[in-house]
C-alpha cells in the first residue's frame, strides 16, 4: 500500500491505494475530474452500513454513472470481478479513463472494537487487488490506519498448522488470475440454455468487457476462445428460437419496438414530444462509444432517460428492420418485402452522417447512414475504425438534437450491427445478416433535450 500527499490521482493503467487527510479531498475531487476519471465519493459511513459494505460502494458508483448519462441496462453481476470489469466498461464508453473512489472514515463501521467484519475485509481487500490492475484509485482516510481487519481466509491446514506428508512432486497452485480470466471462466461456466435474462446479463456483465479487452488485446488463448465459443453458441440458439417467437409471439425487446418503447418513456418523463433517429448499423459497443461523445457534449442541456438493450430480427439487415418498424409483430410471419430504396439506400459519400428523414410504413424516422457507409470497404484497424465512426455519428446527433425543441425525447437507437475481421493491412469490409451477438444485439437511448433541472 501507498500513502502520498495531495497530488492528482494518477490515471495510468493500473491504480493505487492512498491514505489522506480529510480536508485533501475537494482538492483531490477536482483533479480527479481534470484527469478524465469518474470520481464516487461515500463521505460518511455509519455503523449500519457494517457488513453491507461493498453494496454501498457499488450504489455510488452507479450514482455517479448515471448522473454521468451511463446508467446500469441490466441487473448487476453475481461477482465483484464482473461488476467492476462491466462498470469500467462504461466508464470507457463515457471516454473517461477509470474510476476514484473515496471513502470517508471506517471507525463507526469497525465499532467500539475497532475491528471490520470479514464480509467489510474482503470488500477492502478487492478493491486494492481491483487498484493493482485496473485505473482504479481508492482514497481512505488516514485514521483507518488504526483499525483492524481480518485477512484472506486460509485453508484449515495452514490455520491450524498441518502440514501434509510427503506423497511426491506436487503440481503448481495456481496463480492469481486477472479479472479478463475470471470473466471468461464465468462466461464458460454458464454454457447451456439459459433464460433470457440470464442471456443478456451474460452479455452486459461477461461478453462485452471480453470482446473489449479483445479489441485491446488483452486476452489470453483461453478468454479468447470462451468468448468466440460463446458467440457460435448465441447464433445457433437464437436462429433456433427465432424460428419459435415468430410462432409464440414470446420474445424480448426488438428494434421494432422502440416506438413503443419511447412512447412509455415519453410519458414517464413528460416529454412533449419524441424523435426516433436511427443509426444504421449501429452495434452495441460502437453505441456505447456513440453514448459516451453524447454525454460529454450534451452536458447539461440533455439528460438521459433510459437505455435499452434491442434484439434485431433475422435476417439482421436494414430491410428487415424497417419492414417490421413499418408494420410490427405480424411482419415476422410473412416473407421479407423487397427494399424500399428510399429508405434503406445509403447517402451519398459527404452526407452519410448527416441525419436525414424517412418514411417507414405511416411513421416519420431520421436515419444516419455514417456506419454502413464507413464499413462497406475495408480500412485500419478495427478499434481505429470504432472510434472514427463514433466521432462522426456522434457529431450528426448532435447536429440534429440543436434542431429539437425543449423537452422532445431523442431516441438513438441502432437497427443491427455487423462483424469484422482484423486484416494484415488494417481491417476488412463488415458482415451483416447473421445471428452473432455482435449483428443482433444493439443499444437504444433515450434522450430529454432542454428543459433539464
Amino acid at each position: 500500500m501507498t500513502s502520498a500527499g495531495p497530488s492528482e490521482p494518477h490515471p495510468n493503467s493500473r491504480g493505487e491505494l492512498r491514505f489522506i487527510e480529510a480536508p485533501q479531498l475537494p482538492q483531490l475531487r477536482g483533479a480527479a475530474t481534470a484527469a478524465a476519471m469518474l470520481y464516487a465519493e461515500i463521505p460518511y459511513l455509519s455503523t449500519a452500513l457494517r457488513g453491507q459494505l461493498g453494496e454501498f460502494i457499488e450504489a455510488a458508483i452507479e450514482d455517479a454513472l448515471g448522473k454521468a448519462g451511463m446508467p446500469r441496462s441490466s441487473p448487476a453481476a453475481s461477482t465483484f470481478s464482473a461488476t467492476l470489469g462491466e462498470q469500467l466498461t462504461r466508464v470507457r464508453a463515457l471516454g473517461l479513463r477509470g474510476i476514484v473512489l473515496a471513502l470517508g472514515s471506517l471507525v463507526e463501521v469497525a465499532g467500539v472494537s475497532g475491528v471490520l467484519d470479514p464480509e467489510d475485509s474482503a470488500t477492502l481487500r478487492g478493491w486494492v487487488a481491483a487498484t493493482r490492475q485496473h485505473p482504479v484509485t481508492l482514497l481512505m482516510d488516514r485514521r483507518d490506519l488504526a483499525l483492524a481487519g481480518y485477512p484472506a481466509p486460509q485453508r484449515l491446514g495452514t490455520l491450524l498448522g498441518w502440514t501434509e506428508p510427503p506423497r511426491g512432486p506436487r503440481a503448481d497452485q495456481p496463480q492469481e488470475r486477472s479479472d479478463h480470466r475470471r470473466l471468461a471462466e464465468e462466461l464458460h461456466a454458464a454454457r447451456g440454455p439459459k433464460p433470457l435474462n440470464v442471456v443478456e446479463r451474460l452479455f452486459l456483465t461477461r461478453y462485452v468487457p471480453l470482446a473489449e479487452a479483445e479489441l485491446h488485446g488483452e486476452l489470453d488463448p483461453f478468454a479468447r476462445q470462451v468468448r468466440a465459443d460463446w458467440a457460435t453458441s448465441f447464433s445457433r440458439s437464437y436462429t433456433e428460437a427465432f424460428q419459435a417467437l415468430r410462432i409464440t409471439g414470446k420474445r424480448p425487446a426488438m428494434v421494432f419496438d422502440v416506438p413503443q418503447i419511447s412512447a412509455r418513456i415519453a410519458r414517464l418523463h413528460g416529454a412533449r414530444a419524441i424523435e426516433l433517429l436511427l443509426v444504421d448499423g449501429m452495434r452495441y459497443d460502437l453505441g456505447l462509444r456513440v453514448q459516451g461523445r453524447l454525454t460529454q457534449a450534451f452536458g447539461p442541456r440533455a439528460a438521459c432517460a433510459d437505455t435499452m438493450l434491442l434484439w434485431s430480427a433475422l435476417p439482421s439487415t436494414t430491410a428487415n428492420q424497417l419492414d417490421l418498424l413499418a408494420h410490427g409483430m405480424e411482419a415476422l410471419n410473412r416473407p421479407l418485402q423487397p427494399e424500399d430504396p428510399d429508405s434503406t439506400h445509403i447517402a451519398r459519400e459527404r452526407h452519410v452522417a448527416v441525419p436525414r428523414r424517412i418514411k417507414v410504413g405511416q411513421r416519420d424516422l431520421v436515419k444516419i447512414d455514417a456506419v454502413e457507409a464507413r464499413l462497406r470497404e475495408a480500412g485500419p484497424p478495427v478499434l481505429e475504425r470504432l472510434e472514427q465512426i463514433a466521432d462522426e455519428v456522434a457529431r450528426g446527433v448532435l447536429r440534429h438534437a440543436e434542431t429539437l425543441p425543449e423537452r422532445t425525447l431523442l431516441v438513438v437507437f441502432g437497427d443491427h450491427g455487423f462483424t469484422i475481421d482484423p486484416s494484415p493491412s488494417g481491417s476488412s469490409p463488415a458482415r451483416q445478416g447473421g445471428a452473432s451477438p455482435e449483428e443482433v444485439l444493439v443499444p437504444g437511448f433515450a434522450w430529454l433535450i432542454g428543459g433539464v433541472h
